[in-house]
């Protein structure tokens, strides 16, 4: 069986924000027990725009969690999953395959139907990205790759950020390109056969224009549920994406950014997940939890684009933004085995 959606989204926002700056505190620390030395600490100056404002983390009178890219490699971060255990009062409702997945915020989900809208705010760079089947309800790699940021505001957040933030909402923050010549590259590889590769390079042509290239490949062949008649394992998962950023200033008080991403996926579909001890006569089916009784191998394939534009005036009075956003998913099941799904096994 193949099932089919499509989602296309235009966003528009246009917002005035102030910016702020913020200086050291100092701090003392002992090198012996008779002696203290006063010493400069340095702290990392967190802007937020919780307020639809560029302010300090600080003065802000709201429930906030901040994950930095220094974070994200410090903590080892890798999955949806990881970031959203490091926010308090949120979860990912996760109980199938990832493109079922949906945030919750103080409780607050969208029900495990697969095309039923989100009960949280999800937003790349201020603009709302949520909607649709095939992960809807919540971030995909792609929006993790090459983060700035992730801010997390907890509580309902319609005033300042519309539909659908009702438990709050999450904003990640892409990295801009910049006026310097820098790169970076990971690989990796673990137990599961599953490597990953990722890459990013800024290139300035001039102090007027830039751009950033970055792109990542995962291929994870092993994993921990099984088909028992062929041995092959259901779980595997394979992603790739692109993006890339062009940031121009023709003016002082005028800047554009352009970013332009693809992403595709295939990933175990629901079929081939779902644990079933005994068919509807009684008769045992799935000889464990990591074992499966199926007759097809069930996949979801997505493959999604999305265009971001940014332009910024600067003001007498502020500055002025302008944001728009265009998402095209395409999401495919195949194959799926809805005779072990609802017990009806031979």
């Amino acid at each position: 069986m193949k099932a089919h959606s499509k989602l296309s989204t235009l966003a528009i926002v246009g917002i005035i924000m102030a910016s702020g700056a913020w200086g050291s505190t100092p701090a003392f620390a002992a090198e012996e027990v008779e002696e203290l030395i006063l010493e400069e600490v340095i702290l990392e100056e967190v802007i937020i725009s919780a307020r639809r404002r560029d302010e300090k983390l600080m003065d802000v009178p709201d429930a906030i969690t901040v994950i930095s890219k220094a974070d994200m490699d410090l903590l080892v971060l890798d999955s949806m999953a990881d970031y959203l255990r490091q926010i308090p009062g949120t979860i990912l409702v996760n109980g199938g395959p990832e493109y079922l997945s949906d945030i919750s915020m103080r409780g607050q989900g969208g029900g495990r139907l697969g095309f039923s809208e989100s009960a949280t705010g999800i937003y790349r760079n201020g603009s709302y990205i949520a909607g649709g089947g095939f992960g809807g309800r919540s971030l995909s790699r792609m929006d993790f790759f090459d983060m700035e940021s992730l801010q997390a505001y907890r509580g309902p957040q319609g005033a300042l950020y519309g539909r659908n933030a009702v438990g709050g909402a999450v904003n990640v923050i892409s990295k801009r390109p910049s006026d310097t010549s820098e790169g970076w590259a990971k690989i990796g590889y673990d137990s599961f056969e599953r490597t990953l590769l990722e890459a990013v390079i800024n290139v300035p042509a001039n102090d007027k224009f830039a751009v950033r290239f970055g792109g990542y490949y995962l291929d994870q062949d092993d994993g921990f549920i099984t088909d028992i008649n062929t041995g092959a394992t259901l779980d595997r998962n394979n992603q790739k994406g692109v993006r890339i950023a062009a940031e121009a200033r023709p003016t002082d008080a005028f800047t554009i950014n352009l970013t332009v991403e693809y992403r595709e996926s295939e990933v175990a579909s629901f079929s081939s997940l779902g644990f079933r001890a005994f068919r509807t006569d009684g008769v045992p089916l799935d000889p464990g939890k990591f074992e499966r009784d199926v007759s097809t191998d069930g996949r979801a394939e997505i493959e999604e684009s999305t265009i971001f534009l940014g332009m910024l005036w600067q003001t007498a009075i502020g500055e002025l933004h302008a944001d728009f956003n265009v998402k095209n998913r395409d999401g495919n099941r195949i194959a799926d085995d809805f005779d072990h799904f609802i017990g009806f096994q031979n």
